[in-house]
Formats: structure tokens, C-alpha cells, sequence
């Protein structure tokens, strides 16, 4: 009887957990596409595709509460009027009243300026420029922190920000890639570029009220079941809109109808107008084609600047500005940082004796290993060869130490086209205040060493 009891009482606490879930709110950024936005006072884009999957998967049922801001979303969920948001960025001040998923979604951030604007080697090659960015967003506090220095200039709205920048009320604004494409697309906006990619992307997840963390277990094992053709279905969420606009025929003929009566008169004037009309019609769109390519060969050219071209991984040049940075904020404000060096254990023996093709396999195995246990603020880059770099900022020795091990088992377990495992040595020095960056990347160089002569697939953390 007692047995039955008990049953009975674990079945009622599941059936309220239930219903208190069923009558929890969701609010958006209404303003955000193609990611989400509202219209006709619905909520539509990518967000709202996910949230109906993860609705589905989880069998919890939202009420959209809707807004007019992201700053008014944000003040919803910190006073309790809103109890999830679904797709957004992690940061230290949001995580004092959100608690988030694991990431479901990947997306860069550029640099947009001007047409006439020099390229730009990331952020911390900006001097001396305004820098837009979006009130309420996660890009204002990674600024702040990262470029104290900077001529932040916060705006309403990307579009506000894109307008300035197309206008050149602004020099740079820092947005997502696929909404600013979208919000180009959309309004015209054709005296603008992309002059570089800024380092820190978007990894948008779901964001939960403290007093409803326990929900967030369910949402991070529905978001491991989206498949494939899931995430194919929102990317295509991601394509422009193509404006068209309809001719009023019935004005045109009015029009025309006044217009016969100077026809005659001026019938040569005319005609020579109409092929000045059709000449520069000509002009204009091979120099619209001749736009769209070196728009291309920009981008292209931009990714080559700072990507290696295998593992799609930053590249050593790029790297070096990173570290640059890092030693700077180190003599200025003490802060803590590491590096670990990482060597692919026996990588020879890859290409002796599966080929070339099986041992790039093996460097890109790791790359998106590295990739998936990277922290959002860590800088990863191939530094040549079977050699990889990760840059911890704001990280103490304990703390590499846990991500040099987790990267380790996960590269145990991960899928790879050869039948002998990838195991990897890696070397963990601390940057020093008096360090360069040659004394830095000798000491985990050191390190490194130790780690392959004391057996391998070990780590090793270099002395003082």
C-alpha cells in the first residue's frame, strides 16, 4: 500500500512539473532577422522554427510574449515577465539572471563599412574610428572588455547601424553576418562592404530564467536530437529577400496617353534618349555584375587573410596579433592567460602509411575537435604542420589544465576515417608579465617536450 502511495505522489509532482512547464512565456528580439522578428504580430524567422522542433521534442508549450525591443526582452526575463528566450549569446552579466543551453546555432560577425574603406585585420587594428554596435547586445560587453579604449557608438537597431555606416555617419559597425546580409538585401543598402571579420562569433542557444534552470537538462538533450535536415531547413531561412516592386499600369497609360500629345514634336529627342537610357542601363548593370565579384573576391580574399586553408582554423599571422593583444592587456591590467601548444602524437606515420589524404583527415578530425571544446573567448589556430594553438584569456594554469584534458578525451572518441586513434602531447605555459611572445611560445614549446618524452597523448605544464 505504502509502494502504491508513493507511485501515486511521484505520478502527481511529474504531471505539475508538467503543467508549470506548459505555462511558461518565451519573449524575442522583434527585430533580429532573419534570425527572428515579428510580423503581424507573429513570431516568424529561424528562432521560430527551432522553438516549434524544440517544442516538439521537449513537449513543452510556450505563450509568446511579445515585445517591441531586445532591451525591453531582456528587462522581461530579469523582472519574470518572460521566462525563455530562445536563441541568444552567453555573457558573464547576462548569466547573473539566465541560465543557457548548450549552442545550437553558429554564426560569424563581420566588420561592415563604407565601399571606400581600407580592409580591416580585425578589431584590434581599429584606431581613431567610430565602432557601432547594437544596444543590449552581447557585442557592447565583449567590447567594453576587450577595447576599453574604442569609439563605441551604441545604435537602436542593426538597420540603424547599417543605415549610418551606408550614409558614412559611422565608420564601422559590428554585426552578425547573416542578418546584415538580410537587412542589405532588403532596404538597398549597395555604398557598403564587409572590410573584416571581427574574432568573436555567435554561438546562440536557449536562455532560461534562474527559477526554471531545471528545463534546461530537457532543452540540451532535445537540441542533440535536431538532425541534418533540421539545421539545412533554418539555413535556408538565411537567404535575402528579393524586393519586387509592381508597376501601376493604370497610371502609365494616363500617363501616356498625355504624353502623345508632345510625342511628335519631340519624337527625335526621344529617340536619342532612349538609347543614352539603354546605353548606360548596359553600363550600369556590367558594373553591377563587375560589384557582386570584387564583392566576392573580397570575401574570399578576407578568409585567406586569416584562415588556414585546410582545417579552416585561424593561421599562424593571424595568431600573432591575438597574441600581441593578450601581452598588452597582461602589462596593462594583470590579467591571467595561457596557451597550450598541441602535437599530434606520431603524425608521420599518418602519411607513411595511409597517404596524404587519410593524414589531412586526421588535422581536420582535430580541428573541429578543438573547435567543439574551445570556449567561446579562446582564440584556435593551426600554428604549422601537426601543430595547434588555443589562447585562454582570463585563464589561470587549473583551469587550461581542465580544457587541455577534456580536449584529450574528446579527441579519443572522435570519428575519423583511420583505424589507429589520434592522441595528441600538449604543452601549457602561463603568460608571464616580463614574457614575449617568443619566451611565451618557448616555455609551452618546453612544456610540449616534456609531455612527448614522459610517453605521450600527456600533458605537461611549463615551470615559472
Amino acid at each position: 500500500m505504502l509502494v502504491l502511495r508513493l507511485m501515486l505522489f511521484t505520478t502527481l509532482l511529474a504531471y505539475s512539473a508538467i503543467a508549470k512547464a506548459q505555462s511558461l512565456t518565451y519573449c524575442i528580439d522583434p527585430n533580429w532577422a532573419p534570425y527572428e522578428y515579428i510580423e503581424a504580430e507573429q513570431h516568424k524567422g529561424i528562432s521560430a522554427y527551432y522553438l516549434k522542433r524544440i517544442s516538439e521534442l521537449t513537449n513543452l508549450q510556450l505563450t509568446f510574449l511579445k515585445t517591441d525591443s531586445w532591451q525591453e526582452s531582456l528587462s522581461a526575463i530579469e523582472n519574470g515577465h518572460c521566462d525563455i528566450t530562445p536563441l541568444l549569446n552567453y555573457s558573464e552579466s547576462r548569466a547573473k539572471t539566465i541560465s543557457f543551453s548548450k549552442p545550437y546555432f553558429y554564426a560569424p560577425n563581420v566588420i561592415f563599412a563604407h565601399y571606400q574603406h581600407q580592409l580591416v585585420a580585425g578589431l584590434s587594428k581599429v584606431s581613431d574610428e567610430s565602432i557601432g554596435v547594437v544596444k543590449g547586445y552581447r557585442l557592447v560587453d565583449y567590447l567594453k572588455g576587450h577595447y576599453p579604449e574604442a569609439d563605441l557608438v551604441q545604435v537602436n537597431s542593426e538597420l540603424d547601424g547599417l543605415t549610418r555606416v551606408n550614409n558614412q555617419k559611422l565608420d564601422l559597425f559590428v554585426s552578425s553576418f547573416y542578418a546584415a546580409n538580410y537587412l542589405i538585401h532588403q532596404h538597398n543598402l549597395t555604398n557598403m562592404r564587409i572590410v573584416g571579420i571581427a574574432e568573436v562569433k555567435d554561438q546562440l542557444r536557449f536562455g532560461v530564467r534562474h527559477a526554471h534552470k531545471d528545463l534546461i537538462p530537457r532543452l540540451n538533450a532535445s537540441i542533440e536530437k535536431l538532425s541534418h535536415e533540421d539545421h539545412h531547413k533554418a539555413f535556408i531561412m538565411l537567404e535575402p529577400v528579393k524586393v519586387i516592386t509592381q508597376t501601376n499600369y493604370s497610371l502609365a497609360w494616363e500617363i501616356a496617353a498625355i504624353g502623345s500629345l508632345l510625342l511628335v514634336i519631340l519624337a527625335s529627342r526621344h529617340y536619342y534618349s532612349l538609347k543614352q537610357r539603354k546605353a548606360l542601363a548596359r553600363k550600369n548593370s556590367a558594373l553591377e555584375r563587375l560589384h557582386r565579384a570584387l564583392e566576392k573576391k573580397n570575401k574570399q580574399l578576407e578568409e585567406l587573410a586569416v584562415k588556414d586553408h585546410l582545417t579552416q582554423l585561424h593561421n599562424r599571422s593571424y595568431l600573432s596579433g591575438k597574441v600581441a593583444e593578450c601581452i598588452n592587456s597582461k602589462k596593462r591590467y594583470k590579467t591571467e592567460c595561457c596557451l597550450l601548444l598541441i602535437d599530434i602524437d606520431d603524425f608521420k606515420q599518418f602519411n607513411d602509411s595511409y597517404g596524404h589524404q587519410i593524414g589531412d583527415d586526421v588535422l581536420v578530425t582535430l580541428a573541429r575537435t578543438l573547435e567543439l571544446c574551445a570556449r567561446e573567448t579562446d582564440f584556435t589556430a593551426r600554428w604549422g604542420g601537426e601543430e595547434f594553438v588555443i589562447i585562454c584569456p582570463e585563464t589561470n594554469l587549473h583551469d587550461a589544465l581542465h580544457l587541455a584534458n577534456r580536449f584529450r578525451e574528446a579527441l579519443a572518441t572522435a570519428e575519423h576515417a583511420c583505424a589507429d586513434p589520434i592522441t595528441c602531447s600538449i604543452g601549457i605555459a602561463e603568460l608571464g608579465y616580463d614574457d614575449s611572445q617568443e619566451s611565451w611560445f618557448t616555455s609551452a614549446d618546453n612544456a610540449l617536450y616534456r609531455a612527448k618524452g614522459s610517453g605521450k597523448d600527456k600533458v605537461s605544464i611549463a615551470s615559472d
